[in-house]
């Protein structure tokens, strides 16, 4: 089948659009991503980028970080897929960027439009943000953003989070197709544990993604914990802590060799990628029930390697973390998850595509 999928960036649907095109399907992926990630991440047949007439734009973005260039670098790439986009048979949209792309699929190709929601509801979004003292969308945002929920036959998620967000919201459970990420086995594998650090957090350090709960947790103790990523909060000036700047993917693989645990105790996450990297890597996981971690635990025969926290706090950080590195102990040589090897298979990018076609092939009858 004709698929058209549009991102603002990479994200993932760089990784959809090519695992759909190898199911056979006949896929165009639009992005601002740069050319150079379209052809290193497999889709330099049908992938184009959109960065050369969207770059005063993003420049605008990127120096001016406000909601009016935001929404003005979106619109901007909307309205060129709008234009470029041709007739298809299904069009995949990132949220909560390509509503006029979308209305055009739907109306002028009978296109059946899927909604790509990497967060979630973002009614739910804004709850949320109480818990962590974080700033809420506005009402303008949250109507635009609700808009294309309705607009789309069907919205794609990633975590059973999302799903229960959506349907506490009114949205039917039958418009909602759960499909969780996929992760590269070619840059992700088994690891074997130098010990350097007790725990790795990798991503943004900020307070949606539970950076005060990890300081709260661990500043007063001997336990080592490494960071991997932007900050956005401060960062603590603590000998048993240390912050690592943002490095290209394929290099993390360096960084899980160093840890024993992985944490994530996000108030607020669609899935998080991280999650999956970490499991290939063979690290044990402390994560909140807010991200893709409890749906990856299911997946993966409800394994005790992924720790569920029952709340978000200091308390059960804590307590999560001990049982993992109690596990740890028991782990020697490479790592991996015992018994689920079969399992791990659901992880591959492949797996995620084959779920999408198969989907995709049920609804186009």
């Amino acid at each position: 089948m004709k698929i058209v999928v549009a991102s603002l960036g990479r994200a993932h649907l760089l990784d959809c659009a090519r695992e759909l095109q190898r199911q056979g399907n006949n896929v165009l992926f639009y992005s601002a991503t740069p050319k150079k990630n379209l052809v290193r991440y497999g889709m330099q047949k049908n992938g184009y980028s959109l960065l050369y007439f969207a770059l005063p734009f993003y420049l605008l973005r990127r120096l001016f970080p406000c909601s009016l260039f935001l929404n003005l670098y979106r619109y901007v790439l909307d309205i060129l897929v709008y234009c470029l986009m041709p007739k298809c048979d299904v069009f995949i949209a990132q949220s909560p960027n390509f509503r006029l792309s979308m209305k055009k699929a739907k109306r002028k190709y009978n296109a059946i439009a899927i909604l790509d929601r990497g967060s979630s509801h973002v009614r739910t979004t804004n709850d949320l943000c109480l818990l962590y003292k974080g700033k809420q969308s506005s009402v303008y945002y949250q109507n635009f953003d609700e808009k294309e929920y309705y607009l789309a036959d069907y919205i794609a998620v990633a975590s059973s989070f999302v799903v229960e967000t959506f349907t506490i919201n009114s949205i039917p459970r039958k418009k909602l197709f759960l499909n969780p990420y996929g992760v590269s086995f070619l840059e992700f594998y088994p690891t074997t544990c130098t010990n350097e650090f007790d725990f790795i957090y990798v991503g943004v350090w900020n307070r949606r993604k539970g950076c005060h709960l990890i300081v709260d947790a661990f500043s007063d103790t001997s336990l080592r914990v490494l960071h991997v990523g932007s900050i956005e909060e401060t960062f603590p000036s603590l000998p048993n802590f240390m912050h690592i700047d943002p490095v290209p993917e394929v290099h993390l693989v360096d960084y899980y060799k160093r840890a024993k645990v992985f944490l994530f105790p996000s108030f607020d996450d669609g899935y998080g990628l991280v999650l999956n990297q970490a499991v290939v890597c063979g690290l044990p996981i402390v994560c909140s029930k807010h991200c893709g971690g409890p749906t990856l635990k299911l997946m993966l025969k409800n394994t005790n390697f992924i720790y569920v926290m029952e709340d978000l706090n200091k308390s059960e950080l804590v307590k999560g973390g001990q049982i993992a590195l109690q596990l740890t102990e028991e782990q020697s040589g490479i790592r991996t998850y015992w018994g689920i090897e079969n399992e791990l298979k659901q992880l591959t990018w492949e797996s995620y595509g084959k779920r999408y076609d198969d989907f995709l092939s049920k609804i186009c009858k």
